[in-house]
Formats: structure tokens, sequence, C-alpha cells
């Protein structure tokens, strides 16, 4: 409780704490590791080659280093199937999750179904894994 209590007052400021409520636990993390054999997700495309996704929409969105909002293309699911590639800036959404892809950036999908998110080089178009 003094451990506690000593660690609420740190961050909340000291005289907040009040050890005579208790502790209230409400989360609980745990990690672990396994020791397994690694697996390499090819990056390369079914046929060696991408071809760009066709937006759903777009939208204006707001990136860290970019002076006010920028025209933003939308993509669902169906730009993520293998060989396709979405160049930023972009966002895809799917049923459990949503990418964003910042500008200079690009995301492609390897054979296996691996997602890659990839820089763009200055001078050329190139990806930097």
């Amino acid at each position: 409780m003094r451990l506690f209590s000593d660690d609420y007052g740190r961050r909340f400021g000291e005289g907040s704490q009040s050890p005579e409520a208790g502790i209230r636990v409400t989360a609980l993390r745990v990690a672990s590791f396994v020791q397994g054999e690694t697996i390499e997700f090819d990056a390369t495309p079914p046929d060696g080659r991408t071809t760009a996704a066709q937006p759903a929409g777009s939208r204006r969105c707001f990136f860290p280093r970019t002076e006010g909002p920028v025209e933003t293309a939308v993509f669902d699911e169906n730009a993520l199937e293998p060989g396709l590639a979405v160049p930023g800036p972009a966002v895809v959404t799917t049923p459990t999750t949503t990418y964003l892809v910042e500008p200079g950036w690009r995301i492609e999908t390897g054979a296996h179904g691996a997602i890659w998110f990839l820089a763009n080089s200055p001078e050329k178009k190139e990806d930097q894994r």
C-alpha cells in the first residue's frame, strides 16, 4: 500500500493519495515470450510486380510535418490483396483495423499476405526495408 501511495503521489501530486480507499486493480498486463523458429516472410508480390490499388474515396487528414489538412485517399480491405500497393498519404480500413500510411510511405502486401510499410527514398521511389 505504501509503495502504491508513494507512486500515486509522484504521478498525480503529493497529497492526492487516499490509502484508506485501498487499491483496485483494473488492468493487468502480462508479457510472455516463447523461443521458436524465425519465419521469413517474402515481400515479393505473387507475380513480382505491384500495381496501384484504387481508392474508394478521400478525406482531409492532418499529418505531422505538414501544413494544414492533406487530401488523403481512403481504401477498403481490397487494397491489401497481394500485388497491390497503396501510396501515402492514405487510410486503409478493414473490419478489424485501420492502416495509416503517412506521406512518403507506402504499403504493399507480399505473397504470404504480410503487409509491408516501405519508405520511399527521396531520389527514387524504391523501398527502404
